[in-house]
């Protein structure tokens, strides 16, 4: 269900939560009584909702409901800013917005926490109007997601120059962002928010994956496979490989399971 953040009207601010756990691990929470939302400042969870999955990082905020089971799982310890609320509009799934841009919702909750900790004269007057001044900033998301992904048809030759020529040895983040008409900088963060990883790491996973099957192959030695997808030197080569595969090229290819014809 689609969620007007313009319509939303907060009755109640129960509590604002500085969280820093330091173990990773998975819970199932039934009890959840109000709405929240969540920030992560650094880190990963994955939050699992009626068999949906969702993300909540530096760049994606997470809206939760309340009476509503879930599981989630620290993937990548960090600090997490919680803001428990009530409010009139019945929000009844899970809602995610992905942030371009953090730095304004980081002074903003830098301000709420700040404020509830001080709990001066008026202090929850002004945590209201931070609280939705924050909710104006991720009501802005969608268009934000719109620009993007009208950028992102600007990617799509480089992914095809990346999988047609990934044994040339000079693919640098500047060539690919000449192929995309963008300036390298602009480039890197944009691949980065469309596909989860850098353009170099992008290409090193094309590289060893291909080098994977070459390797299975039989027909080629390390230095031959490592030639083959681009690296300059087998120790370059070795060491990739190893960092992706958890295993040398050469005990990957000892400790392969064949299919038995």
């Amino acid at each position: 269900m689609l969620l007007d953040l313009n319509e939303m009207c907060i009755t109640r601010i129960y509590n604002i939560f500085n969280i820093n756990v330091h173990t990773q691990k998975r819970v199932t929470r039934t009890d959840r009584k109000r709405c929240a939302l969540t920030v992560k400042l650094g880190g990963k969870t994955e939050y699992i909702c009626d068999q949906k999955k969702y993300i909540c990082d530096p760049h994606n905020v997470l809206l939760l409901p309340k009476n509503k089971p879930y599981t989630y799982e620290i993937l990548e310890l960090g600090p997490c800013i919680s803001i428990e609320f009530e409010c009139v509009n019945d929000i009844e799934d899970f809602h995610s917005f992905k942030l371009a841009d953090n730095t304004e919702i980081r002074k903003l909750l830098n301000n709420m926490t700040q404020l509830w900790k001080e709990k001066s004269v008026g202090y929850m007057l002004s945590v209201f109007s931070e609280l939705y001044e924050l909710l104006h900033l991720l009501s802005l998301t969608e268009n934000v997601d719109y620009v993007i992904r009208k950028k992102e048809k600007a990617l799509f030759p480089v992914i095809t120059y990346v999988s047609e020529h990934y044994a040339d040895t000079d693919i640098t983040n500047e060539k690919l962002a000449s192929i995309a008409n963008m300036s390298t900088v602009y480039f890197r963060k944009l691949f980065t928010q469309r596909y989860g990883i850098s353009p170099m790491k992008y290409l090193t996973n094309i590289r060893i994956e291909t080098a994977k099957n070459l390797l299975l192959s039989g027909n080629l030695s390390v230095s031959e496979v490592g030639d083959a997808v681009g690296f300059s030197s087998v120790y370059s080569f070795s060491r990739a490989f190893k960092k992706h595969a958890g295993l040398s090229p050469t005990d990957f290819t000892q400790n392969a399971i064949y299919p038995i014809l």
